[in-house]
């Protein structure tokens, strides 16, 4: 999608950038499971490890949405951009003090959830709710003095800066200084070796 975005140069024997995006879209939105929880994405496709909702792959498909809604002008992204929010705002997102859950179990029907956060998680919530501010004010896609699309542009400016507050809160911890840091990690706690990874995006 950025190389669409930065219009890179491509072989004209090659599918274009934003096809190749849309495919990829495409894969990701097919697999909207409402078997469990009444939607999200399962952790992984194979049947053996895919107990868990997680917030990372359904932020990807939540951030290529609003990618391509704002690229193409096309509603029906902006429509599913729209749902995935709206379904983690019911079950992963605490939009009270803009927790993301890390988790949640299937057969708990996400009841369950690891609440540890992490900044990747936040990190595509974050750029798609900006994708989807960015396309709702601009003027060639609002109506004038609508109350539908104040409301939703309301909507995204809250999901932003609460995002962004919640992101600074958890990287800058008051009570640890202000010193950049991943609580779930760094404050005397041994973390899996996969963790680490997780601490640096």
């Amino acid at each position: 999608m950025t190389a669409a975005e930065l219009e890179f140069s491509q072989a004209s024997s090659m599918p274009s950038w934003l096809t190749l995006a849309d495919n990829v879209f495409n894969e990701q939105a097919k697999r909207w499971d409402t078997s469990s929880c009444d939607g999200g994405l399962r952790w992984q496709i194979r049947p053996r490890n895919s107990g868990l909702k997680m917030p990372l792959p359904i932020g990807e498909l939540f951030q290529s949405s609003a990618r391509l809604a704002r690229y193409t002008g096309n509603q029906t992204y902006a429509d599913l951009a729209d749902k995935i929010w709206d379904w983690n705002a019911d079950t992963l997102l605490d939009i009270k003090d803009w927790i993301l859950a890390d988790a949640a179990k299937v057969h708990s029907d996400c009841e369950d959830r690891s609440m540890l956060s992490w900044p990747h998680n936040y990190s595509v919530y974050f750029s798609g709710a900006a994708y989807i501010y960015k396309r709702m004010i601009n003027t060639s896609t609002r109506k004038k003095n609508n109350d539908a699309d104040k409301c939703q542009e309301t909507k995204w400016e809250s999901g932003l800066d609460g995002l962004r507050n919640r992101t600074f809160h958890m990287l800058f911890p008051e009570k640890y200084g202000g010193m950049i840091m991943s609580e779930a990690c760094e404050h005397g706690t041994l973390c899996p070796q996969r963790w680490t990874g997780w601490c640096q995006s």
